[in-house]
């Protein structure tokens, strides 16, 4: 029988943290036309221990749909999980908390915001993928040295 035992990482529980829209500029920017939508995607990931084997990681998405410099819609999703990672190093929690969890999480914040876009009277969003190891990495890029944002997707 072999005495040591194997890493084991459950998924206890995915929810619905918080979740706001807002259309300041409705409804005249129902009838807008001409002008090109830009999107501005902002995603921030927070990781609470609850022991040390035990966290809650919540991701946060932040859009905002803009055109001729008029908000058409600010919709903002913090979409949690909850799990346990037994026996992992450091380095492997590490990763868990910051790669494989948003990972985990993103489909479920991605529905929430193009449900939420269609409720606000607008085509659903529906967002890009988002390579979260690369985002990890610029995370701690941006940790090293001063800035005032996350990394963003445009």
């Amino acid at each position: 029988m072999n005495d040591q035992t194997q890493p084991t990482l459950h998924l206890q529980r995915m929810y619905l943290k918080d979740c706001s829209a807002e259309c300041p500029n409705s409804p005249q920017v129902f009838g807008t036309t001409g002008g090109e939508t830009q999107f501005k995607i902002d995603l921030n990931v927070e990781t609470h221990a609850f022991s040390e084997d035990a966290f809650e990681v919540v991701l946060t998405v932040k859009t905002t749909a803009t055109m001729d410099d008029k908000t058409l819609f600010l919709i903002e999703v913090k979409y949690a999980c909850s799990f346990e990672a037994i026996g992992y190093d450091a380095g492997e929690r590490e990763h868990i908390i910051n790669i494989w969890a948003p990972t985990q999480i993103f489909p479920y914040a991605r529905e929430v915001v193009s449900s939420m876009s269609a409720h606000a009277g607008f085509p659903q969003l529906l967002l890009p993928s988002v390579n979260f190891e690369q985002y990890y990495q610029a995370r701690k890029a941006q940790q090293a040295t001063p800035a005032d944002a996350s990394p963003s997707i445009q």
